[in-house]
């Protein structure tokens, strides 16, 4: 008999649902939240079940040349590859044939239902992972090529310097901490340290902060002064994004558009929620199953600011 991994339902576990006289059964219909990650997080079809990633530099900052003197030649640096696996996620219910069968109220009619919002809660969780160990070298899965943490106050870049994408003083979800984060994007530098062009286009917020962020960039005065001075990040054009998944109600991000942040973090898709029914040739038991394959890249730093609050 093959091996489900896991207990089967059987009648005498849910005889109530199957009594004489029972008028009404309440099921779990609420809904849960949908894939959530795709409002920042670019999503890709996977072509390989590993794929492999490195980081080429351009050249250095033009120099002077001396008349009648020799040009400097410069070359290219290249980092060291990265490889990324997909990972199969899956999960079954298995009940008996005679529950299955005399199921009058449905309750285990709509498994594949059930079943689909366990695999999206589950992408939401691994998408949001990336957040979540944002500052942390903990996990190689959310790290960057060089095994630096996604935001960092100082990421050794391959030509020479640093860079960060994180405030050298964690700050708030406030006026101030906002400008804080406007600035650093416009100070961003690339591996040749030479400034880039990245600017923010969401924030990303924990619910609990959701209105604090709404009063910050969207109201027409300052949320921080009593003078009625004039907003002017209302005119950024910045939208907000807030999520359960994130773990710590204090952290928060911004994110540069997604045309962009592909190129340094993404959610890479092997085979999509796939749902398979069947029967137990033995037993007449019902099988339920529900299988995906899939990955987070991480990769490197230039499209996303963090801070863990002040």
């Amino acid at each position: 008999m093959p091996d489900f991994g896991g207990n089967v339902a059987r009648m005498t576990e849910f005889s109530a649902l199957l009594e004489l006289g029972l008028s009404r059964v309440f099921k779990d219909d609420i809904p849960t939240h949908p894939k959530m990650y795709t409002d920042w997080l670019y999503v890709k079809k996977a072509k390989e079940f590993t794929e492999d990633e490195l980081l080429t530099t351009g050249l250095q900052s033009m120099p002077e040349k001396t008349i009648g003197g020799p040009v400097v030649t410069d070359k290219p640096f290249i980092s060291s590859t990265v490889k990324y696996d997909l990972v199969p996620h899956a999960l079954g219910f298995v009940g008996e044939y005679e529950l299955i069968r005399w199921d009058k109220y449905g309750v285990f009619s709509s498994m594949t239902k059930k079943l689909s919002r366990s695999g999206i809660d589950r992408y939401n969780v691994v998408t949001y992972a990336i957040l979540n160990n944002a500052f942390s070298t903990s996990d190689s899965k959310y790290t960057i090529y060089n095994a630096e943490a996604l935001c960092a106050t100082s990421h050794v870049l391959l030509r020479s310097g640093t860079g960060q994408n994180r405030p050298s003083t964690d700050v708030d979800v406030t006026y101030l901490g906002m400008q804080q984060m406007i600035t650093d994007f416009a100070l961003l530098v690339n591996e040749d340290n030479l400034y880039i062009n990245v600017t923010p286009a969401k924030v990303i917020v924990h619910p609990q902060n959701r209105w604090k962020a709404e009063a910050v960039l969207q109201s027409s005065y300052r949320e921080d002064t009593a003078n009625m001075s004039k907003n002017t990040l209302s005119s950024k054009g910045l939208s907000i994004h807030d999520s359960p998944y994130l773990t710590n109600t204090a952290r928060w991000f911004a994110v540069a558009d997604k045309s962009l942040s592909r190129e340094c973090f993404c959610f890479s898709l092997g085979d999509d929620l796939e749902f398979r029914r069947d029967w137990q040739a033995s037993t007449w038991n019902n099988i339920f199953l529900m299988y995906a394959s899939f990955r987070v890249q991480v990769f490197t730093w230039y499209a996303i600011w963090g801070t863990t609050g002040a």
